[in-house]
């Protein structure tokens, strides 16, 4: 049995994490057309990234007890996936 079966692990949340389209282009001459809905994968890994740093924060401010890991949520986040999620 391999360590990694192709067949149960493509399916669910995995699936949606997959990209449809190569993140950069071949070629240097072709201009990229972006979708004008957001593609999926790419959703799902800001919500993916909000989660993580969800956790991170938990963490922060258990281990710290104070409010910086709270402004280093903030900032991460609405610079990166909210950025992407509401201004596609």
């Amino acid at each position: 049995m391999p360590l990694l079966d192709t067949d149960s692990t493509r399916n669910g949340m995995l699936e949606g994490l997959t990209p449809s389209e190569p993140v950069f282009p071949y070629d240097a001459d072709i201009v990229p057309i972006y979708p004008e809905r957001l593609p999926r994968a790419v959703r799902n890994w800001c919500f993916v990234s909000i989660t993580v740093n969800l956790v991170t924060l938990a963490v922060g401010t258990f281990v710290f007890r104070n409010l910086g890991p709270t402004l280093l949520f903030v900032m991460w986040t609405l610079l990166g996936p909210l950025n992407l999620l509401f201004f596609w």
